[in-house]
């Protein structure tokens, strides 16, 4: 089996001797916990759902939207807007954003919270095609700020963050 990347610590933990023996998976069900694969399938359900519809590659331009996305790239328009959505698109949502090229996220009105803007800041160290992110009126502090503004250092992508009414 070659071209296979296993993303989660635990995965390669259990299956890296699998993988080297080419074993069937059959032995080694039972090394895995019960809730992992179950816990990926739900976060994938939650993907093609509810946070597929959200997304859009050809949004309508108007003047809801915080920034012009016509302005960085008329050709590459991709918005995922789960805006004034409940905190469990958040986390399903990075996941959705990793496979799909998304040039813009709004996540504002969702409860995102500094936990999730390290996920936001890991994201943006890998310079993906991300080059708008709207968190207005989430839960993010100046620790934050801060940690955005380290995965920025290393980001030659984003062009626009905007963060209005932060509690």
């Amino acid at each position: 089996m070659t071209g296979i990347r296993l993303r989660r610590p635990f995965l390669v933990s259990h299956l890296n001797q699998a993988l080297k023996t080419n074993i069937t998976l059959t032995q080694v069900i039972g090394k895995i916990g019960d809730d992992t694969i179950q816990e990926e399938l739900n976060i994938n359900i939650m993907i093609n759902e509810k946070v597929e519809p959200c997304f859009e590659l050809k949004p309508k331009i108007t003047r809801r939207l915080p920034f012009n996305l016509k302005q960085v790239d008329p050709q590459n328009m991709s918005l995922l807007d789960v805006s004034d959505r409940d905190r469990s698109f958040i986390l399903p949502s990075f996941k959705f954003m990793r496979f799909h090229n998304v040039c813009a996220i709004n996540f504002s009105s969702t409860s995102f919270d500094d936990a999730h803007m390290e996920f936001l800041a890991n994201y943006l160290e890998g310079n993906p095609a991300l080059y708008s992110a709207t968190l207005d009126n989430t839960l993010i502090t100046d620790n934050a700020l801060a940690l955005l503004a380290g995965a920025l250092k290393k980001n030659v992508v984003l062009n626009h963050v905007s963060f209005k009414n932060c509690h």
